[in-house]
């Protein structure tokens, strides 16, 4: 699954999925996204790591961001990402793919400037919920927990998400195909 929408977008357009949520009144453009990620509880087992020295540079990079969001990084990550209006008119839709089939989703509030859904997924096996505000049409924000019942105990992530325009030239950062 991967997503030019900043990060905020992003997270609240895969819970969002199934109620048509009213279009969220930001602007298009460059967007720069910062995520802390919080974890508690049980740690699930992880696949044996890979051999990072045969990876070109950028695989590296993404493996090892990857990595720090799996452990829970009290690190700030920034992204940037170029987001087009057709993006935006219909956002909702955007990381819908076939591998959170099995969620469902329920939009409790939405607005041009305010979204808060929940989610459950494999049978409540992952249960959550996401608030997502426009401050302006320039700046976002954005609150997620998520609960996660693995073999070893439950897992909770939470995520807190600023989100800033930078400008409506998008320079060298192009965004997703559609």
């Amino acid at each position: 699954m991967r997503s030019t929408f900043p990060p905020a977008l992003a997270a609240f357009a895969l819970v969002a999925g199934v109620a048509r949520a009213e279009q969220i009144d930001v602007k298009p453009g460059l967007w720069e996204t910062s995520m802390v990620m919080r974890r508690e509880g049980a740690t699930p087992s992880l696949p044996p790591m890979p051999d990072l020295s045969q990876l070109t540079p950028e695989q590296r990079a993404q493996v090892e961001k990857m990595m720090a969001l799996h452990r829970g990084d009290e690190k700030p990550m920034v992204e940037r990402s170029c987001i087009t209006a057709a993006q935006l008119a219909k956002w909702d839709e955007f990381w819908k793919d076939e591998s959170d089939s099995d969620c469902a989703r329920k939009m409790l509030e939405s607005s041009s400037r305010h979204a808060k859904m929940s989610m459950t997924c494999h049978g409540g096996e992952m249960t959550g919920t996401m608030d997502l505000k426009a401050e302006s049409r320039e700046r976002m924000t954005g609150a997620m927990r998520m609960v996660h019942r693995v073999p070893e105990g439950e897992r909770t992530t939470q995520a807190e998400m600023t989100s800033r325009w930078l400008g409506a030239d998008c320079g060298d950062v192009k965004p997703e195909p559609e």
